[in-house]
């Protein structure tokens, strides 16, 4: 049991020293940066190589994320969170103005096609306040397309 529990201390220390080693950064001869724990290699010429100390954690995750390196997670998820809201109103708007413009199309619709009904000069009937049957005169077809012609104004911009 005693050598079990020294053998896991020695490679939990030997861990550490690993986690201890140097990286390396140089610029090549075609002019990209490369970054590494082991020095550029010896058949590389004229390379100036820069060791990064390991005082100055380099995290790879925080370089992919992009996420500034002073922002604790709490501030990084409250910033994600405003932006998904934010988002989220957006699609919310814009989904109601496409609403608002397919109905105002379809009542630009109505509209013409009404107007178009009364200008063709078919005979054509209104129901009056019994709810009776009442065939459209001159006097009558002449109000009904000024209206007509008020809601194609309108709704038809």
């Amino acid at each position: 049991m005693k050598s079990l529990s020294i053998l896991t201390f020695l490679t939990l220390l030997s861990l550490s020293f690993a986690a201890q080693a140097d990286l390396y950064r140089w610029k090549g001869p075609d002019g990209k940066w490369h970054l590494s724990d082991t020095p550029p290699p010896a058949s590389v010429k004229n390379v100036k190589s820069q060791a990064i100390p390991t005082a100055t954690p380099v995290s790879p995750a925080a370089t992919a994320s992009g996420a500034a390196p002073g922002k604790s997670l709490a501030d990084q998820d409250m910033e994600f969170r405003k932006r998904q809201q934010a988002r989220e109103e957006a699609d919310k708007k814009a989904a109601q103005e496409a609403a608002q413009k397919q109905a105002a199309a379809q009542n630009c619709t109505n509209a013409r096609n009404r107007l178009n009904d009364l200008q063709s000069g078919v005979r054509m009937a209104t129901h009056n306040a019994q709810g009776e049957r009442v065939i459209m005169d001159d006097t009558m077809r002449q109000s009904a397309i000024q209206e007509a012609q008020k809601a194609v104004s309108q709704w038809c911009k």
